[in-house]
């Protein structure tokens, strides 16, 4: 089936380089359209509302992110987002409104990461089937174009690859692929130099592969077996010609749980302690795999939020249980029997461990990014299957195997397909959380996100409904804080404060709780009390600027004007580009006396695009016009004296 057409017009080396060309303009164009997608969930709170990621320096900060970030433990995507905002902020500096941040740079980046991915996986599976099958390295290239190509444009991978934040996911997918292909390249190296040379490499990727996720922490396992079984006749062999390098890719387990001990439970979001116990997730995780593999041949029903749904006990649990311990057996007697077919296998059960084992992952039991190196283990194994199965049974006529790579492109084009199609479902956030609603209606999480998207769409009052059904399901903090934004966007400040309560209640180390309800009070005139609650946002968040922004405007409503000037101060500090500051620390200077500093503001806060009163204009420069006419005539009078 593989062997067909035969590229005998091009030497391998060019035929090598067409077959990369054909990958990366596969995965630009089924991508292409996700480079205008929203940012959403996770995305926001680490990428739009997270001021650590607009400067660079110092570098270890890295090291040390802001609290419950998705990012938290994993220092190198950290830096991808930091350099990110940076280019974001050198190319568009002045083209686009403060405080906005471009998405098409952050999806950019993402569709790179995973476009090298695809090509490195085409590298590991040419030179593995290459160095195993001498005289067939045209069968070895179509295998791995074959294997390469349904990866990068499957649409499992969606979630990897147009959700901004799970870059975490293909930039540890790539180092893992990078790691094994610089193994494998050592291993064919002719000179000791050059061997060494690529186990550096690969200690490299390895390093870097720990610093991005958690998943990598398979990876040495995994290529040490990988050796075992395709490059060396024995582990003593392993031992003898690669035993420094496994002690080096050993060593980079130090750098991992080093950062999952400064992660903590990234947030709450993951480990032992919580409601969820390590049994209840465990038992869930048999049907999740098993869901997991549905879509690796079936990928219809792609959903973004699973939520944390269990295992209702051992009826729902056991038909699945048999069908993973089927697997987990066949696993086993292919590498007794079959070593180089059960790696698949294995690497499958090794790569899912982290994430589908015991350690609870509490707001997903499933998610569909956590199968991204785990889907190539799976095609591999397919492909490799099917190509033995056609050279037992299939006639070699060359019309057939030209049918074959009919059905084959034929496949490819459908799952191209389906790829644009789900990409389409992030163009917006309201688009994502109503799909998501619309095929998991019991995610109270999936409402809460619909809820902020109709907010963000100025739709109010069906965002209240949304908030209501999540807090049906469950109450949260969150849900609590979107019904109180809507309540108030429709002139209701009583019921949004009664939901801030509850809120703050909930959680009073969110800060964003203290400041909605401050917002509420200003509306129902308790300035006092909005103070008070501003003061406790900026004493959880003092890098909050709106929360300094209102307690400046309520100073200032409150004619304490030296207090809201501070307050305009330090949000000018935090963010340079806000122009509502300038324009409030105008009105409060101008009401000081202060009419050139009120001015210079004034100034700066159209220069942003702030749109000023034509009235206040006119009174601040008449009122600085008349202050420097008056100094000049005191100096007249005292030259006179």
């Amino acid at each position: 089936m593989l062997d067909a057409p035969h590229p005998s017009r091009f030497s391998q080396s060019a035929a090598i380089g067409l077959a990369a060309l054909v990958i990366v303009a596969a995965g630009t164009i089924v991508y292409l359209n996700s480079l205008h997608a929203a940012f959403v969930l996770d995305d926001l709170r680490a990428i739009e509302h997270n001021p650590s990621i607009r400067q660079m320096l110092p570098l270890s900060k890295f090291f040390h992110p802001p609290a419950a970030m998705s990012f938290s433990g994993r220092p190198l995507v950290y830096f991808t987002f930091a350099v990110n905002m940076a280019l974001d902020q050198h190319l568009f500096r002045g083209r686009l409104p403060a405080g906005t941040v471009r998405a098409v740079g952050f999806h950019l980046f993402n569709l790179v990461v995973h476009l090298l991915a695809g090509l490195t996986l085409f590298g590991v599976v040419r030179r593995t089937f290459a160095y195993h099958a001498a005289g067939q390295a045209d069968l070895a290239l179509w295998m791995a174009l074959l294997s390469a190509l349904l990866w990068t444009v499957h649409p499992l991978l969606t979630e990897s690859v147009t959700y901004t934040v799970e870059r975490t996911e293909s930039m540890c997918g790539l180092f893992y692929l990078l790691t094994l292909y610089c193994v494998i390249r050592g291993a064919e190296s002719s000179s000791w130099r050059r061997s060494w040379t690529w186990y550096f490499a690969t200690f490299l990727a390895c390093l870097a592969g720990m610093a991005s996720k958690e998943v990598m922490v398979s990876a040495p396992v995994i290529v040490a077996a990988y050796d075992r079984i395709f490059l060396s006749a024995s582990l003593r062999e392993v031992r003898r010609r690669r035993g420094g390098l496994y002690l080096g890719l050993a060593a980079t387990w130090l750098l991992l749980v080093g950062l999952m001990v400064s992660a903590g439970s990234r947030g709450q979001s993951a480990g032992f302690g919580g409601d969820m116990t390590a049994w209840q997730y465990a038992q869930t995780q048999f049907g999740v795999i098993v869901h997991y593999l549905w879509l690796c041949f079936w990928p219809r029903s792609l959903l973004f939020d699973y939520g944390d749904r269990l295992a209702s006990g051992p009826a729902e649990v056991w038909p699945y249980a048999a069908v993973i311990a089927a697997l987990v057996a066949a696993t086993i007697v292919a590498l007794w029997r079959w070593p180089k077919l059960g790696f698949a296998g294995l690497a499958f059960f090794a790569l899912l461990s982290p994430t589908s084992s015991f350690v609870p992952l509490i707001t997903q039991t499933a998610a569909e990014h956590r199968m991204y190196l785990a889907l190539a283990a799976v095609i591999v194994e397919v492909v490799a299957l099917v190509h033995l199965l056609w050279c037992q049974t299939a006639p070699h006529a060359a019309a057939v195997k030209w049918f074959a790579a009919t059905v084959a492109s034929v496949i490819l084009v459908l799952l191209g397909c389906q790829t644009v199609a789900r990409n389409r479902d992030y163009a917006t956030p309201y688009r994502l959380w109503k799909d998501t609603v619309r095929k998991n209606p019991d995610s109270a999480r999936a409402h809460r996100g619909l809820c902020q998207a109709l907010l963000a769409e100025g739709l109010p009052r069906p965002a209240i409904q949304e908030a209501t059904a999540a807090l049906e399901l469950r109450e949260e903090p969150l849900a609590h804080l979107n019904r109180g934004t809507a309540y108030l966007a429709i002139g209701q400040p009583e019921k949004a404060l009664a939901d801030f309560n509850d809120a703050v209640r909930l959680d009073a180390s969110d800060a964003m709780g203290w400041y909605n309800r401050g917002l509420a009070e200003t509306q129902v005139h308790d300035l006092e009390a909005a103070l008070d609650d501003f003061s406790q946002a900026l004493a959880l968040r003092p890098e909050f600027s709106a929360a300094w922004l209102n307690r400046g405007v309520s100073y200032a409503v409150r004619d304490e004007l030296a207090l809201a000037e501070h307050d305009f101060d330090h949000v000018i500090q935090l963010e340079p580009h806000a122009a509502d500051a300038y324009l409030y620390r105008a009105d409060v200077r101008f009401r000081q006396k202060k009419f050139r500093p009120a001015w210079d503001d004034l100034q700066m806060a159209e220069k942003l695009g702030a749109t000023v009163d034509p009235e206040f204009r006119r009174q601040v420069q008449e009122s600085l016009t008349g202050a420097a006419e008056g100094g000049k005539g005191k100096r007249s009078a005292d030259d006179e004296d």
